[in-house]
């Protein structure tokens, strides 16, 4: 069963004791590393934007996807992109190739309206982080339960 298939909530222990599982008002989110996709559009909304993020999701890349899938498996925790790499079953050679997976969601961004779902903090290489907002992995969790069983249906 891949990621996108799972309709249940990730169980508490898949996230490491070690990553911190932030708020959504926790004032890290503020400084983060990203550029005007994070911050020009508007924040997700999780009561008026799940055809947006349905819409997002479904566009997504195979690759973008299987990163979607694992902030939203762990919402609120910052991943390095090393622990990306070993929690996708390596599906990426390296950081760079996460960085660039998620640099072809720009498209898909602009056309949601919407800010980058996720948000990132530069780090050592390999160590940048990664993080989706809890209520924002809750809209895409939804969003990718109804795609999963739109794709079913055909």
């Amino acid at each position: 069963m891949t990621n996108r298939d799972r309709e249940a909530e990730p169980a508490a222990a898949d996230v490491d004791d070690a990553v911190e599982s932030l708020e959504d008002d926790h004032p890290l989110w503020r400084e983060h590393s990203g550029g005007s996709g994070h911050y020009d559009d508007p924040e997700w909304c999780p009561a008026d934007d799940v055809n947006r993020a349905e819409a997002f999701y479904a566009q997504a890349g195979e690759r973008a996807t299987a990163i979607l899938d694992l902030l939203i498996d762990h919402p609120g925790c910052p991943l390095p992109a090393s622990e990306i790499i070993t929690r996708s079953g390596n599906a990426f050679s390296n950081a760079h190739a996460v960085a660039g997976s998620l640099a072809n969601l720009n498209e898909v961004r602009v056309l949601s309206e919407r800010r980058y779902p996720f948000y990132w903090w530069k780090g050592e290489p390999g160590q940048t982080r990664y993080a989706m907002k809890r209520s924002v992995a809750e809209l895409f969790r939804r969003a990718r339960v109804t795609t999963s069983e739109r794709r079913r249906c055909r």
